[in-house]
């Protein structure tokens, strides 16, 4: 009697902790969730497009400002890498090579900055996935 009712409880502990589908008899799969932290669940969230526009000509006005000041400061582009890339050609065409000799050095290195910059955040935002 007691065998049956010990095999009867750890039949029912099984199927707690393994629950079978009852079409196939295998095993059902089990989802496990991931806990989420602040930063999951907050880029996660859903998004109100009601004021994306607005973000969207604040960025534009700012890369602007940004690249203007930039470019009078040190002849370089830092959001418009199509200039750099520009610049870049004529540096090695050596096209005005008088008046700015390794001008195309700090376009290259604005080119490879962004590049490791967009590396490095598409692989954030693909940890950060929910």
């Amino acid at each position: 009697m007691e065998d049956s009712t010990r095999s009867s409880v750890d039949l029912k502990r099984s199927e707690a902790e393994f629950p079978i589908d009852l079409e196939s008899g295998s095993p059902a799969p089990t989802i496990v969730e991931r806990p989420q932290g602040r930063l999951r669940r907050h880029f996660g969230s859903t998004i109100n497009d009601q004021y994306t526009d607005n973000i969207l000509l604040l960025c534009w006005f700012s890369t602007g400002i940004l690249d203007s000041t930039m470019f009078n400061a040190y002849r370089t582009f830092v959001s418009m890498q199509t200039g750099n890339t520009m610049f870049l050609g004529l540096g090695a065409s050596d096209y005005d090579i008088t008046t700015r000799p390794y001008g195309w050095a700090k376009s290259l290195t604005s080119l490879i900055c962004f590049v490791l910059g967009a590396i490095f955040f598409s692989r954030l935002a693909h940890y950060l996935r929910p």
